[in-house]
């Protein structure tokens, strides 16, 4: 079969290798370089969303600074820090505080110590009753106005009528203190 190809068949398969190429590129060329382009614009995307959170976060540590900075210079007065195992000291403050109540119970959790060794975290969960709801939230911003370092986690106040009346309203505080070793 050695016959030559005529004018037509030779047009057909210039026509067909065209076709082949075109494929060829569409499938090794194009395709992969259309999908690392829409790749770069989705971590370009990315990108800017956690530059953007990264901004919100620098101007929110600025706006920190700013309010310490104010407060160091207002000359307010800093909560003081405890040294490890100052359960006395915090009682002699919770006794303080919970003098105004009828009745109290406060109860101690395990210490937590942090990651770094450096900070303990000591809990005090606080259960009392006051003569009024005044009483128990006047009770309860003492205690948010401690003098040492501490974070209230949760609180409840309920009276048994209405809050601006003289029953008596009870009251639950979850506090942990800062210490350090």
């Amino acid at each position: 079969m050695n016959r030559a190809f005529s004018t037509r068949e030779k047009v057909l398969l210039l026509v067909l290798a065209a076709v082949l190429l075109g494929c060829l590129y569409y499938l090794f060329v194009l395709t992969p370089a259309q999908q690392l382009i829409n790749n770069a614009k989705n971590q370009v995307d990315q990108l800017e969303t956690e530059l953007s959170v990264q901004q919100t976060m620098a101007e929110q540590k600025e706006i920190m600074r700013e309010e310490l900075a104010e407060k160091k210079a207002s000359g307010a007065a800093s909560r003081k820090t405890l040294k490890y195992d100052s359960s006395d000291v915090i009682m002699k403050e919770l006794d303080g505080i919970l003098a105004g109540a009828k009745t109290y119970s406060v109860t101690f959790a395990d210490p937590e110590v942090s990651e770094d060794g450096s900070t303990v975290r000591h809990g005090v969960n606080i259960s009392f009753t006051a003569s009024s709801y005044a009483s128990a939230k006047d009770l309860v911003e003492q205690l948010v106005n401690s003098k040492y370092s501490s974070l209230i986690t949760d609180f409840s106040l309920s009276a048994g009528d209405e809050a601006g009346t003289s029953a008596p309203a009870n009251g639950a505080v979850n506090i942990v203190y800062y210490e350090t070793k």
